[in-house]
Order: C-alpha cells, then sequence, then structure tokens
C-alpha cells in the first residue's frame, strides 16, 4: 500500500510540476469494475488542465496518458485497454506496476548476498515480473490524503 501511496503522490507531484499558476490539478476516483471475488476496482484521474493521468489501482495499472503534441493536439500515449475485464482475461503487463524484478529470471532461480533464492517458473522454465502473483495482479489499497499547501 505504501508503494502504491508513494506512486500517486508522485505522479501528482510530477502533473503539479507542469502547472501554470492559473491551474488547478484535479483527482477523481470512480469505479472501474469488480475483481472476480466482488471487490471493487477504482479508476484514479488526475488532472492538470494540459494532461491527464488514469491509473486503477488493480495493478497500479496506468490506463491513460493524454498529453498534447507539439501542435497542441491532446491524445492518448498509452497502450492499454478500456476496462477492467480485459486486464482480468488476458493482460500482457500493459502499464503495470512490475514488481520486485522486471523481466525474467532464469530457471527462477537466483543469489543475493549468498542466499539462493527458488522462485515460482510461471513462464515456461523462468519467473517472470513477480510471478503468478507479482505487483500487476494486487488490488492496492488506497488512501485519500489532502493537504492545503
Amino acid at each position: 500500500m505504501k508503494r502504491l501511496t508513494v506512486f500517486l503522490i508522485g505522479i501528482t507531484l510530477i502533473a503539479g510540476c507542469a502547472l501554470k499558476p492559473d491551474r488547478k490539478l484535479t483527482l477523481k476516483e470512480r469505479p472501474f469494475g469488480e475483481m472476480p471475488d466482488g471487490r471493487p476496482v477504482s479508476l484514479f484521474t488526475l488532472s492538470n488542465g494540459e494532461m491527464t493521468v488514469q491509473i486503477t489501482n488493480y495493478g497500479g495499472i496506468i490506463t491513460r496518458i493524454v498529453a498534447p503534441d507539439r501542435d497542441g493536439n491532446k491524445t492518448d500515449v498509452t497502450l492499454g485497454y478500456d476496462n477492467l475485464d480485459a486486464y482480468l482475461e488476458n493482460n500482457p503487463y500493459f502499464g503495470c506496476i512490475a514488481g520486485r524484478y522486471a523481466n525474467r529470471i532464469a530457471g527462477g532461480r537466483f543469489t543475493l548476498d549468498g542466499t539462493a533464492w527458488s522462485l515460482p517458473l510461471n513462464d515456461g522454465p523462468n519467473h517472470l515480473h513477480g510471478g503468478f502473483t507479482g505487483f500487476d495482479k494486487v488490488l492496492w489499497e488506497t488512501e485519500s490524503v489532502r493537504t492545503d499547501s
């Protein structure tokens, strides 16, 4: 939960850096669907008037980044899906938090500080992007924090 909170704060700060004095940063939350077990999933929209970022608490997936090109035309620059079901059914890791390690760990084994570790194999003979329940498959708890400074 702390990592997602830090991530959302980071996105907010990045978006806020582009603010002109007359622009207001907004954060909105809306339903995005339900997990198979019935838990609700939210979609958060952060906007500063020039750019908009949408991120869901399922896997911390960035579903949209709408940004202006050099001519001021706004377009979505992400590759992803419009609904939660598509992410649940066929998720090729679009826009998600990769987890503790991004990419493959050959044979699912590695040594760290002299300790040998074995991981579940979820990509043939390899461990990929955090395994069967990597960060991309976590329903993160979110918390609204408001400051007036």
